[in-house]
């Protein structure tokens, strides 16, 4: 359930993995159990042929556990025609262990699977609503569709929901990471449990 509140923050919960958290004002929500996601990215492979491989891949990796999908609106966290991106996953793989143990896999697997990101920092913090969250962050080198490298940040933080292992991660160019890193810190200070 996404509700907006009077002082223009938009609150998220989600019954069936019992959490929630509060996204600021400007950060606009797509419900992705409506299917929208999946019209955009159809679209977006129709209408760029030689990126169609990845973004069925992509559509298939988001549509499987995807629960949300926020974009920053602010233009003062805009660089280029790159906005901030907070996506919800749901993540079964490490539903019953301990969140350390799955931050020192997560630090483990990642050389193997982006061989080119690079481990900024990574630790267990505590939401002021007292959730452990497991936190982990990145810079990635990405290719637009020119062919030119951009730096991206990368911040993921997962905790325990019901039954399930939930996965936050904001995406953002890496020269807005100083600007967006407060309003992440915002969100992930606000998520915490409710009852399914």
């Amino acid at each position: 359930m996404i509700s907006t509140q009077d002082d223009g923050t938009t609150t998220v919960a989600d019954y069936l993995y019992g959490y929630q958290f509060v996204l600021p004002t400007d950060w606009v929500t797509l419900n992705l159990e409506t299917g929208d996601l999946e019209e955009i990215i159809d679209y977006a492979a129709k209408t760029n042929p030689e990126l169609a491989d990845n973004l069925t891949q992509a559509k298939k990796f988001f549509t499987s556990g995807a629960r949300l999908v926020a974009l920053d609106t602010n233009l003062d966290h805009k660089s280029g025609i790159s906005l901030p991106v907070l996506i919800v996953m749901t993540n079964d793989l490490g539903e019953g262990f301990p969140v350390e143990f799955i931050l020192g896999i997560m630090e483990e697997s990642l050389p193997n699977s982006f061989p080119q990101a690079k481990i900024l920092s990574s630790g267990v913090i505590q939401s002021k609503l007292g959730i452990q969250i497991g936190q982990i962050d990145l810079n990635i080198p990405l290719k637009d569709p020119n062919g030119k490298t951009i730096q991206f940040f990368q911040r993921t933080v997962f905790f325990k929901g019901k039954d399930t292992l939930m996965m936050v991660t904001l995406i953002a160019p890496n020269e807005l990471r100083t600007t967006i890193t407060p309003t992440f810190d915002e969100i992930v200070n606000s998520i915490g449990a409710i009852a399914p």
